[in-house]
């Protein structure tokens, strides 16, 4: 199956990732699930998280209780049409045998068995992308044992919950997100842990369960949030491989273009069918060429992929326009009538190359970044210091676990 860029969905997710902040809602994850199809071929969904997240359920089957008539249940013809896809373990021969695993290991929050039907109907018999579950556990064993090390000053964590959690990992020989959460009830219930422990340290493994799967699938892109209220980490997540460059070799530019007036209000209303056409446009290819390139070699003509962008995303503006009715016709014109201006920006040096598009511009009185950057290499630690560019939105780049290292 023919895949082009392949964007693993962290945020599908339904585990808490970070402190007093919720997992992504339906709205917001439809909106999120949206944006992304529009500048990537295919998005991948842990074959877990495909199961267990009730607000993707809700998204993908009319059958899901929790469904409501404000946002359509019609994310299943993204199945039909391969854009969104699981991403299932190789001892599994199909997304029912994994539903059957789990509702075996009793995980919380799986769906039922029709559910899992519908969904295996749809993908039919090539619908997946396979990972290592072997390798896969193997590296999330290794990031949390490094993450529960003593010498991880970062990790502000009582010393003998500490001391704990790092002893019983070691002892298994194969990692289990839900086999750990388990066992860390099971000492919250014994009065060897409180529940303030129990929840930070189930966010610091939490950091680390995220980011492992596209690390056993070759040529896979992650999204990282950048903002650090959207997503805590206790370890710097590795965006690509760096380049050496001459000393001398710098870039930072910032374009002006058109924002667009499809908020992300908007694109969580918006159909299925909608998104489809959107990515059959013309005006879409040269874009997700020239991303392309620039995830691969960190070079790329700034003004030439700004003016591409801005005419794929006026386009995209007028057929979503097309589509709409009522309130969300209405909500469009009012943007196109704002006083707002986006950017492209191009940042390159030897601890980054990143490509950013923030193409709703400014967001209330909050100005900076709010949409997409593209990384050839990056780290989350760089991005979130490079000042005021990088401080909302998502980070994307090719997943390199192996090389994923503590903050110091």
């Amino acid at each position: 199956m023919r895949r082009g860029s392949l964007l693993y969905l962290t945020q599908a997710d339904p585990h808490d990732v970070t402190p007093n902040r919720s997992p992504l809602p339906r709205k917001r994850l439809r909106a999120y699930l949206m944006f992304h199809g529009m500048f990537f071929d295919s998005l991948m969904v842990g074959d877990s998280q495909f199961l267990n997240n009730a607000e993707l359920r809700s998204l993908l089957w009319t059958g899901e209780p929790n469904v409501g008539p404000d946002l359509p249940a019609d994310l299943a013809l993204l199945l039909d049409h391969k854009v969104l896809l699981p991403a299932l373990r190789d001892n599994a021969s199909s997304l029912h045998d994994v539903w059957r695993d789990l509702s075996e290991r009793k995980v919380p929050q799986v769906g039922t068995e029709r559910y899992a039907r519908f969904i295996q109907d749809h993908l039919g018999d090539k619908g997946y992308i396979t990972y290592q579950a072997d390798a896969v556990s193997a590296l999330f064993r290794d990031q949390v044992l490094a993450i529960f090390a003593s010498d991880n000053r970062r990790l502000r964590l009582k010393e003998s919950v500490r001391r704990a959690v790092y002893e019983y990992v070691a002892e298994q020989d194969t990692l289990y997100y839900i086999r750990l959460r388990q066992w860390m009830d099971s000492q919250l219930a014994h009065g060897r842990m409180e529940e303030h422990h129990r929840k930070k340290a189930d966010l610091a493994v939490g950091a680390a369960y995220r980011h492992n799967v596209p690390a056993a699938i070759a040529g896979s892109l992650i999204d990282v949030p950048l903002s650090p209220r959207q997503f805590w980490t206790p370890i710097d997540i590795q965006l690509g491989r760096r380049r050496k460059l001459p000393e001398t070799t710098s870039e930072s530019l910032s374009l002006s273009t058109r924002p667009f007036a499809v908020s992300p209000h908007v694109l969580a209303r918006m159909p299925a069918e909608t998104l489809l056409a959107i990515r059959d446009d013309p005006a879409r290819r040269p874009v997700m060429k020239r991303l392309s390139e620039f995830r691969r070699t960190g070079e790329v003509d700034a003004e030439q992929l700004a003016g591409d962008v801005e005419n794929f995303l006026l386009r995209a503006e007028q057929t979503a326009y097309a589509a709409a009715r009522g309130d969300l016709r209405d909500l469009i014109k009012r943007r196109r009538r704002e006083r707002r201006r986006a950017n492209i920006t191009v940042t390159r040096d030897a601890a980054l190359a990143v490509t950013g598009l923030s193409i709703w511009g400014e967001v209330g009185n909050v100005s900076g970044y709010a949409g997409l950057a593209i990384t050839a290499w990056a780290s989350i630690h760089a991005l979130r210091h490079r000042g005021k560019a990088y401080r909302d939105g998502y980070a994307i780049g090719r997943a390199v676990p192996q090389e994923h290292r503590l903050f110091r």
